[in-house]
């Protein structure tokens, strides 16, 4: 999820990648429970170099490749979880 973009530059680049994706619904699920997910294509262009940022601090962009000869380039976020109930 997006939380906010504070500030993005408008280009144009030349997708050469097509990559099907799924993103499920739930991260976990109980035996008979149906399997819930959203299909998408994402463009991915080879010849970039993305800068990613969370907290105004530069992230760590690595290249994946998610199958033989397509990679991508995704930035890992890990944060602990906070309960927004104040005890």
């Amino acid at each position: 999820m997006i939380h906010s973009i504070a500030a993005c530059t408008v280009q144009t680049y030349e997708v050469d990648q097509l990559v099907p994706m799924v993103q499920s619904v739930s991260n976990t699920l109980v035996a008979g429970q149906p399997y819930e997910g959203d299909l998408f294509v994402a463009g991915s262009a080879s010849g970039v170099s993305p800068e990613m940022f969370y907290g105004g601090a530069p992230m760590k962009v690595e290249e994946n490749e998610i199958a033989p000869g397509i990679k991508i380039k995704v930035g890992k976020i890990k944060f602990p979880v906070r309960s927004c109930r104040k005890l």
